[in-house]
């Protein structure tokens, strides 16, 4: 390329990139919704390079407030990259969410401290009340129509309590999360008055599967026990498996 065509060209880029940068917020966030199944963000202000939406839902999950600021680099690699700080009285995390010009949406280390409440009873069949502190960490996931895929994580759930409509310590409730193609998994265990182990799966279509083994101590009460001996399958060391499936 010759010299004199350098300077102009250079002039053009950093045009465009300003362009990039200071479009209103609301019309990026048309685009990445329409390209984004599940994804709602409300009432948004600020630009491209730097803005706030009050509220962001994701496939039916509510929080926020949500802000967001740039990160020029990535946009070496064709990449629009974000770090991002969620405030949600539940919910509290940070994270790098990005976009790729294919319209491929990624995500990774994300880390936040919630309230168990809305995470178990958005998965959960049957609403109920806990208590505790959970941390959540999101190492790599990949959003793909809506749906996570090549995703890496770990929750830690301490002081682990259901509360309502029984009322059970779980003590430390840890749980891996991964993928298989288009299935969500997750493993559980946990190590209180009742201990337990096992499986929850989740499908892109909706379809999920539970498969939970408790055992209670010695010091549970017997009107938990009697719960268990009515609702699951007496299994051997007086265990019982509760089995569970629908569409959510």
């Amino acid at each position: 390329m010759k010299a004199h065509w350098r300077l102009p060209l250079a002039g053009v880029a950093a045009y465009l990139l300003i362009l990039l940068i200071t479009l209103p917020a609301d019309r990026a966030v048309k685009l990445l919704e329409q390209s984004t199944v599940g994804l709602d963000l409300q009432s948004v202000s600020g630009t491209l390079f730097s803005g706030k939406a009050e509220r962001v839902v994701i496939s039916g999950l509510g929080m926020g407030p949500v802000t967001w600021s740039l990160r020029p680099l990535p946009l070496l690699l064709a990449r629009l990259e974000y770090r991002f700080d969620l405030k949600d009285p539940s919910f509290l995390g940070e994270g790098v969410v990005g976009a790729g010009l294919d319209g491929h949406v990624y995500l990774h280390d994300l880390q936040a401290e919630l309230k168990p409440d809305p995470l178990v009873n958005h998965f959960s069949p049957l609403q109920v009340q806990t208590s505790g502190g959970v941390r959540l960490r999101i190492e790599t996931m990949d959003l793909v129509d809506g749906f996570p895929r090549g995703l890496t994580g770990h929750v830690d759930w301490s002081d682990a309590r259901i509360v309502e409509p029984v009322s059970m310590s779980l003590g430390h409730v840890e749980a891996t999360l991964h993928n298989e193609g288009n299935t969500f998994l997750c493993h559980l265990s946990g190590s209180g008055e009742t201990a337990m182990s096992g499986d929850f799966s989740l499908t892109q279509e909706g379809d999920y599967r539970l498969n939970l083994l408790l055992t209670p101590g010695a010091e549970v009460s017997s009107d938990i026990v009697d719960g268990l001996k009515s609702f699951g399958q007496a299994r051997p060391g007086g265990a019982y498996l509760i089995t569970d499936s629908g569409h959510l």
